[in-house]
């Protein structure tokens, strides 16, 4: 994939009249391509990964609200391939097993690691969260600030997406779904 990269990066930019003997741009190619390795990988690979993060957990007694706050990831927009970051709250109530500290930043991180839209990145978090940890319910809270809307298009600066999914009893119990949405708006008012 990365010579395709470096070969579609060279041709962009001659596209763009720029000297590819340039001090400055002769390794641009190959720094691209090395970038979009890192910050995208393959579905495979993304699958791979959340199997990991998602298996590793622990036995508990604790039946009350798990949150995790102050997320930030990063992606690219599906639709102009230009820099999305994302802030998140993700909140789950285990059932007899909990997950590692990290693992919910983690998660929110790989699915993170392809081009996107918000809407389905916060579903993926839920739906993947309900099928392999089985929890009674989980709540994601995503706040974007989308560049395809601040620097061209629109040009708003201030302007935030925010996509929530809730499942179990996050969605059906209104207990749940108040609490976990009035600790979003507490975390949220702070920022």
């Amino acid at each position: 994939m990365r010579n395709i990269v470096t070969a579609a990066v060279r041709d962009l930019l001659k596209s763009f009249e720029l000297d590819l003997k340039d001090p400055n741009v002769v390794d641009t190619p190959e720094r691209v391509a090395k970038m979009y390795a890192e910050i995208c990988w393959p579905k495979r690979r993304i699958d791979e990964e959340v199997v990991k993060i998602l298996s590793r957990r622990f036995p508990s007694t604790y039946n009350g609200m798990v949150m995790s706050e102050g997320i930030r990831t990063y992606s690219l927009c599906i639709h102009h391939l230009l820099p999305v970051q994302m802030d998140l709250v993700i909140g789950y109530i285990p059932t007899r097993k909990v997950l590692g500290l990290s693992k919910l930043a983690r998660l929110a991180d790989v699915i993170a690691k392809r081009p996107l839209i918000q809407e389905n990145y916060t579903d993926e978090i839920a739906d993947r969260m309900m099928r392999v940890l089985k929890p009674k319910g989980v709540g994601v809270y995503v706040k974007g600030l989308h560049y395809c809307q601040t620097m061209r298009g629109a040009k708003q600066t201030n302007a935030f997406m925010v996509t929530t999914s809730l499942r179990g009893c996050f969605l059906t119990n209104q207990k749940t779904r108040a609490e976990f949405l009035d600790e979003v708006r507490s975390q949220t008012n702070g920022h």
